[in-house]
């Protein structure tokens, strides 16, 4: 009887009789010679077959997987699945389900397995505009509306537009800058404020003259908007009497001593004109004192009898000071006047006196 060892299979019988059975007879006629004859059993093999499905790959025993792989039956093999840049390892599917990247498979029959990836999602920020003003933004030429949305490190490039009669302050928030035109990079949610603020309408020079100092006074003379009305009024000095206002060109504009006058768009001179009148003065000349003069800090004002009112014009005409009076003298403080002359119109029972005022500080 032939008993093959473990891992080998009988084969037959050679020589003087041949069999393929492991137990015969043999009979003694005669010397006999026989080859028992054991050949390996082969081991069995099986077949990995792998399956990429997004972007990535597989390293079977540290060697990337491009075709399948056959091994001897029960081998092991070490198998990782390695993401490409911008995806993820969902899983194995198949013939072994598994969440891990790496796994270990034991080859007892043929096998096949899918590795699955998904591309990672690009992180997306959110840009909020608000607005100051009157005026608009363009995002990337577009006309903000609503807040936009986009990829992380999208670079948005805006333009702050302002409304006629406006102008553009600046941008606030995640962004500082006086710049019109800025880009901004979406790294993280943003907002940001566009300021804009009205432009101021321009103003003209009202200047107000006499023909003759001694004459009279007038008053509405100042900085204006064009298209402003300003009530111009002359008033003149005892033994004088206006005559007209007249523009720098000498035509008359009016020839009424107080009267509405509509501000250009330039700035303009006008001069009231008085002339010497014949009159008869029946009220005692009363003496009015205004000193020091030059004047810094304050003027003194004083009269023999009570002074009704103090009017103080700048030489443009512009009033400077007023007080009703109440007294027979009276100290001005000269702390918010600039340098300059003005006259002081003093208004008394006895009628209204004109003296120039120099101020110093």
């Amino acid at each position: 009887e032939a008993i093959a060892s473990a891992g080998w299979q009988f084969e037959g019988w050679e020589g003087d009789m041949e069999s393929p059975d492991e137990s015969v007879v043999v009979t003694m006629d005669e010397d006999k010679s026989l080859t028992a004859t054991f050949s390996e059993i082969p081991t069995p093999q099986y077949t990995l077959t792998l399956t990429l499905e997004g972007e990535g790959e597989a390293e079977v025993d540290g060697v990337v997987y491009t075709e399948p792989i056959t091994v001897d039956e029960g081998t092991e093999l070490n198998i990782e699945a390695i993401a490409a840049a911008g995806w993820q390892f969902e899983g194995w599917s198949g013939d072994l389900v598994s969440s891990d990247e790496s796994v270990v498979v034991t080859m007892d029959e043929d096998k096949s397995l899918t590795a699955t990836f998904s591309e990672i999602p690009t992180p997306q920020y959110t840009l909020t505009l608000a607005f100051e003003g009157e005026g608009e933004v363009e995002v990337d030429g577009t006309v903000y509306s609503d807040p936009v949305t986009v990829d992380e490190g999208t670079e948005l490039n805006l333009e702050a537009i302002a409304s006629a009669g406006w102008q553009f302050e600046g941008w606030s928030g995640d962004l500082v800058s006086s710049d019109e035109s800025v880009v901004v990079i979406m790294d993280e949610d943003k907002s940001l404020t566009a300021t804009f603020v009205e432009i101021p309408a321009p103003h003209y020079t009202l200047t107000l003259e006499v023909n003759m100092e001694e004459g009279g006074v007038v008053f509405g003379g100042g900085e204006y908007e064009a298209g402003t009305e300003v009530t111009l009024t002359a008033e003149a000095s005892s033994g004088y009497g206006f005559i007209h206002w007249m523009d720098m060109d000498e035509e008359v504009v009016s020839e009424e001593e107080s009267f509405v006058f509509t501000m250009p768009e330039t700035d303009i001179t006008l001069t009231a004109h008085f002339d010497l009148v014949d009159f008869v003065d029946e009220t005692e000349e009363i003496a009015i004192n205004v000193f020091p003069n030059p004047a810094s800090d304050f003027v003194n004002i004083t009269s023999g009898v009570i002074i009704s009112e103090v009017v103080i014009v700048d030489i443009t005409g512009k009033l400077v000071y007023h007080d009703n009076g109440g007294d027979e003298q009276m100290m001005i403080s000269l702390t918010n006047f600039d340098p300059g002359i003005y006259i002081i119109r003093v208004q008394t029972p006895g009628g209204v006196h004109l003296e120039k005022l120099q101020v110093n500080n």
